[in-house]
């Protein structure tokens, strides 16, 4: 049996005006309140690690097992609204597994705003990749056997082309 992980860590610089209200949205999402499934190893799906440093003004941000990402991003989009409307933070994460099976590892990225938020995942990119490559394949394959049958045409028309002046 193998254990698949999704895996991050960031620090955020924060406004210290915001501190209390960080401090109070992560709390909530780790209490019992939030209604979040526990998995069978008594983890839930917030699965988030946080700690301020103070001193700094940053905000450090984890995960080991399986976080709830998506929550976690809407958390950090709706900060941005309240507090830095132009600011900016990025998370990447990766996708792994305890054993080394096909297909178990990627990860990916998204940059938050305040009025948007953008996602790339590896699996995506290279969906599209291999789509890009199968579709150039299938256009390289038309355009040579759409070659190849326009000659032919125009041999075979050449051929009658001939045939007519011989017998003329």
């Amino acid at each position: 049996m193998a254990d698949n992980f999704t895996q991050f860590s960031i620090g955020i610089k924060y406004e210290r005006k915001a501190r209390a209200w960080l401090d109070e949205k992560l709390n909530y999402f780790s209490g019992d309140e939030y209604d979040q499934e526990v998995y069978d190893n008594g983890e839930s799906n917030w699965g988030i690690d946080h700690k301020f440093d103070d001193d700094r003004g940053y905000l450090y941000l984890s995960s080991e097992i399986a976080p709830d990402l998506d929550k976690l991003i809407e958390v950090l989009q709706e900060y941005l609204q309240k507090f830095d409307p132009e600011g900016f933070i990025s998370i990447t994460w990766a996708n792994t597994c305890s054993k080394p099976r096909v297909d178990e590892f990627g990860g990916g990225a998204a940059a938050i705003m305040a009025k948007e938020v953008k996602y790339c995942s590896t699996y995506e990119f290279v969906a599209q990749e291999r789509i890009k490559h199968e579709d150039t394949n299938i256009l390289e394959f038309l355009l040579t056997s759409g070659g190849e049958h326009k000659r032919r045409e125009d041999q075979e028309a050449g051929q009658e082309v001939d045939k007519e002046n011989t017998q003329q």
